[in-house]
C-alpha cells in the first residue's frame, strides 16, 4: 500500500506501507524540476509491484506447503 500526495507549495508526500506489519514509512520530497513528480510517482509504483509481487509468492509457497 503506497500513497502520493503533491502540494502546490512544490513538496510532495509519499507513504509506504506493510499491510501484513502495519509497517509505516512515510517520505517528504522537494518537488524542484521536471522529473521530480516522475521519479516520486515511480517510487510509488515501484513499491506497489513490490509488495504484489511478495503477496502473490506467499500465496504460490502457501499452496505448495498445503498441497504436500
Amino acid at each position: 500500500m503506497s500513497a502520493l500526495v503533491l502540494w502546490d507549495t512544490g513538496e510532495a508526500e509519499l507513504g509506504f506501507a506493510l499491510v501484513e506489519t502495519g509497517e509505516v514509512r512515510p517520505e517528504h520530497r522537494d518537488i524542484d524540476g521536471p522529473a521530480s513528480p516522475e521519479d516520486a510517482s515511480k517510487a510509488v509504483l515501484d513499491w506497489v509491484s513490490v509488495t504484489a509481487w511478495r503477496e502473490d509468492l506467499r500465496s504460490v509457497l502457501t499452496a505448495f506447503d498445503d498441497s504436500g
